[in-house]
């Protein structure tokens, strides 16, 4: 706790020992706990608190300490009033948090193994996607809600496994055509300290939840660009720092080559069924017509051209049903015949 030039009145044991890592001499006044060109944010926060009505300020990271060999960098700093004893005094309670790189990171590579091996052995783009979701909370600190921004609209619609929140925000990025995960699709990573106010995208800062403040966006990369963007939201302003990054980043390395197969796999899968049930709807129209198989998929092809609906949607129904529609029974029937 300060007064409000900046002067120590007291402070916790947590705190004290921080500032004896990085200080030499009994600080004073905490500007000068940090190098002096960082200094200015700290005193631009105090005549800020102390000269409006404003309640609390968060700074992000700053280095902490003056000294080379006592440096410590990252340190989350934040300010609040805790008490106003008149216009021109009052007390302020600074929140001094140490990075936790080392343990960050040595969390991340701990969880990493187990995750990846997940990802790996998902099968289907939906398993993939619900192993993305779980292992991004496992392995990247500070995430508070995830969700993969799929770049085929359709399968954005089918397929949902992430937080609601965040589900949420790239419902309203896909409508705005504006947001990180919009700009991740062209292939690099975004972040915001604080969305809300992040004046790259106007229009969603008017309709996002305030709740949701720090966002990062992560290409998930597949043989041919970005599939789809890894979404991370926290409810803290500056939740993302370096580390947070380089694990998320790691993480994403891990999702994109899992979802790039899976996608690849299902489209091969996809593709054999149709080439099944075409030839099937095939057999059965040349068996009923008595004709050659190319004129039946000829006709079968005409049909879905002329109707507009996917060839593999009629073979499908005149294999489930056995029921030839009218327009491929018509094709048949009026098709031109050669005469010899």
């Amino acid at each position: 706790m300060t007064n409000q030039n900046g002067s120590v009145l007291r402070s916790s044991p947590s705190a004290r020992s921080l500032i004896e890592q990085a200080t030499i001499a009994p600080p004073r006044a905490i500007a000068n706990w940090f190098p002096v060109s960082e200094r200015n944010k700290v005193r631009s926060a105090i005549g800020t608190l102390t000269s409006s009505q404003a309640r609390s300020t968060d700074l992000g990271r700053l280095t902490l300490g003056s000294s080379p060999e006592k440096i410590i960098s990252d340190v989350q700093v934040s300010a609040t009033v805790v008490l106003r004893l008149n216009e021109r005094e009052c007390r302020l309670l600074w929140r001094l948090t140490a990075p936790s790189e080392q343990a960050d990171v040595g969390a991340a590579f701990g969880a990493l193994p187990a995750v990846a091996l997940r990802l790996a052995t998902s099968r289907s783009v939906d398993e993939v996607l619900a192993a993305t979701v779980d292992g991004v909370r496992t392995c990247v600190p500070s995430v508070v809600f995830a969700d993969v921004y799929l770049r085929d609209r359709h399968a954005a619609d089918r397929r949902q496994f992430g937080d609601t929140p965040a589900q949420h925000l790239n419902q309203l990025q896909r409508g705005l055509r504006e947001g990180p995960a919009v700009d991740a699709l062209a292939g690099r990573e975004i972040w915001s300290t604080d969305l809300p106010n992040d004046l790259r995208w106007p229009r969603l800062a008017t309709v996002i939840p305030t709740f949701l403040r720090a966002g990062m966006a992560i290409p998930l990369h597949g043989a041919h660009g970005p599939m789809a963007a890894l979404v991370l939201v926290s409810g803290r302003a500056h939740a993302f720092d370096a580390t947070v990054q380089r694990a998320a980043r790691l993480f994403a390395l891990h999702a994109g080559l899992a979802l790039d197969r899976a996608i690849t796999e299902e489209a091969l899968r996809r593709a054999v069924d149709i080439r099944s049930a075409v030839g099937t709807a095939t057999g059965v129209l040349a068996e009923r017509y008595r004709i050659d198989a190319d004129v039946a998929y000829a006709a079968l092809r005409r049909a879905s051209q002329d109707s507009n609906v996917k060839i593999i949607e009629l073979a499908e129904e005149i294999v489930n049903t056995r029921q030839i529609p009218r327009l491929i029974d018509d094709l048949i029937r009026n098709r031109p015949t050669t005469s010899g």
